[in-house]
């Protein structure tokens, strides 16, 4: 029986001995396959070298500050994502590469300087770190990916070196702190919405190496002032500057070829502007609502304004290019300010209304070519006026001050309404060659003593001015007519 006793105590001191209990306490430490010491400190930690630094490399997500070993050439996907307490990261020379997401949603890092070595940044690196306040972009990156600083609303200045040649859709979009941005030469592209959101962006540059730019790139931005676009752009997009209303100049590259729809519409602190004679369309509401736009200088070689391209704006004085063939409807409406107006000697066409309501014009001599004419209704101060020869069809002299009026010599009509309002024609004399006469042609026409209209036109046309209530208001049909004078 004392055997047996001394047995099982032998057997229980073996299992003992192999288990380890009772041994030393364990070590905070631990060694990697070479032996280097891995430390977990809390607050601050470091790694041994490893080429691709991943998220199972950050063992407490918590760490405020994190040192990057020398010899690390990847930092991985998500590798930081959420390490909302993180202030500090070392990134050494040898890192070549960060992947998408790398430090998404690190809303305490303040400052980075990322590697020297760095050439790519992929996706939403950056992405939500709102503290980050100072970041630097080495020569020798060559991309800035999609969503890069997305939402990184401390940041207030940016520089992308010329070693880049694509910025990442959204890059910047939602830096609300966000003032000054310098693209230098030898970027290419600059994707969309890059600059969305970017409210208090005051100044950007833009090396002349960029080839094109997004529509909107930088709508509503209500600081912006000064923007330097690159003599390499080619085209103007649409809705570039919509809404920019502190900016007070702009280059139009001498490149470019077309300024496109609303592209500076109601920039209402834009002052003059310069279109360059590579310049071929300014189209649809280009500088429509810039009431501070006094001084627009046009070059040889424009050959067309589309709609509303200068309405309501501030232009004062303007001398159109011998280049320009047509005028679109609405061009110039409305602008209140507009005293004179020098016209190419021949063009195909100018639209309808294209200087209706402006105010101030007291003068136009009509280039030759136009068949058409309805164009300066309400324009209150126009007295002198001189038609084009071949003109078939005239009409929108309602509400000027003209006085008299010579129609040229071939005309076919005068459509409705044509000198309604015109409270200073004193006489009028129609071509025999009017087929055509509209209803309240002269209604309105209150000073008007004498119109000289042939047998021919009256027999053409069926019809006769009557007076009522001393106004002249209606041509009606009549079976005859009166010769020469009437009144």
């Amino acid at each position: 029986m004392k055997k047996n006793i001394l047995k099982i105590a032998a057997l229980l001191l073996g299992i003992v001995l192999i288990c380890g209990c009772g041994g030393a306490p364990a070590s905070s430490e631990s060694k990697d396959s070479s032996g280097k010491k891995e430390t977990k400190a809390g607050t601050s930690v470091s790694v041994s070298v490893k080429e691709t630094l991943s998220d199972d490399d950050i063992p407490d997500k918590t760490v405020t500050s994190f040192t990057i070993p020398d010899g690390t050439k990847v930092i991985s996907y998500e590798a930081f994502e959420d390490c909302t307490n993180l202030t500090e990261i070392v990134i050494p020379d040898s890192v070549t590469k960060i992947e998408t997401g790398a430090f998404k949603y690190c809303t305490s890092l303040k400052k980075v300087k990322l590697s020297a070595g760095l050439t790519e940044m992929g996706n939403s690196v950056f992405e939500g770190c709102t503290a980050l306040e100072e970041v630097t972009i080495p020569e020798g990156a060559k991309t800035v990916g999609n969503w890069t600083f997305l939402y990184c609303s401390s940041i207030k200045e940016i520089t992308i070196p010329g070693t880049v040649d694509t910025v990442g859709e959204a890059a910047f979009s939602g830096c609300t702190n966000l003032t000054k941005v310098t693209v230098k030469d030898g970027v290419k592209h600059i994707d969309r919405n890059c600059f969305y959101d970017c409210n208090n962006l005051t100044e950007v540059w833009i090396g002349d190496t960029v080839e094109t730019l997004w529509s909107e790139m930088f709508k509503k931005l209500p600081k912006l002032t000064s923007l330097h676009l690159p003599d390499s752009l080619t085209s103007i997009p649409n809705y570039l500057c919509k809404e920019c209303t502190a900016i007070e100049s702009i280059n139009i590259p001498s490149k470019a070829q077309e300024i496109g729809a609303y592209a500076f519409q109601d920039c209402t602190g834009l002052k003059s502007v310069s279109i360059p004679g590579s310049v071929k369309n300014i189209y649809s509401g280009a500088f429509a609502g810039c009431t501070n736009l006094t001084i627009v200088e046009f070059s040889e070689g424009l050959e067309k304004i589309d709609r509303q391209a200068f309405a309501d704006s501030g232009i004062v004085e303007i001398s159109l290019p011998e280049s320009l063939k047509v005028i679109d409807e609405e061009v110039f409406y409305k602008c209140a300010s507009l005293k004179k107006v020098k016209f190419p000697s021949r063009m195909e066409s100018i639209g309808i209304y294209a200087f209706k309501y402006c105010e101030s014009l007291e003068e136009a001599i009509l280039p030759e070519g136009l068949t058409e004419l309805d164009v300066f209704g309400g324009c209150t101060s126009l007295k002198n006026v001189k038609l084009p020869a071949g003109l078939k069809s005239v009409s929108g002299f309602d509400g000027t001050a003209i006085e008299t009026i010579e129609l040229p010599a071939g005309l076919e009509s005068i459509p409705m309404g044509a000198f309604s309002g015109c409270i200073n024609l004193k006489e009028i004399k129609i071509p025999d060659t009017v087929t055509n006469l509209g209803s309240a042609v002269f209604r309105g026409c209150t000073a008007l003593e004498k119109i000289y209209v042939s047998q021919k036109t009256l027999d053409a046309t069926g019809l006769k001015l009557t007076r009522s209530t001393g106004e002249f208001y209606q041509w009606l049909k009549v079976e005859s007519t009166t010769q020469g004078e009437l009144y």
